[in-house]
């Protein structure tokens, strides 16, 4: 199986979830090709939030954990002198 390192933060998936039911139900009522693409995209939101890995971010080098803290996650409280 392959290994996909988590590189989407808990408010990166909150702002795709909510994108991503936006378009899809915004597709609901536009039809055509702009409906298609919007459907689109609101599926790839939705896909990448719940897998919690965007390729683009991969080859660009992003990482939304380190922002929220869940990555970086450091505890000071050893670091002190008494």
């Amino acid at each position: 199986m392959i290994k996909i390192d988590k590189n989407i933060g808990a408010k990166d998936k909150k702002a795709r979830i909510s994108a991503g039911v936006v378009l899809l139900i915004a597709s609901i009522f536009i039809s055509g090709v702009i409906g298609n693409v919007m459907s689109i995209i609101g599926v790839i939101l939705l896909v990448t939030a719940f897998l919690n890995y965007c390729p683009a971010y991969t080859l660009t080098g992003q990482n939304t954990c380190e922002a929220d803290g869940a990555a970086t996650s450091h505890d000071d409280s050893n670091d002190k002198a008494a």
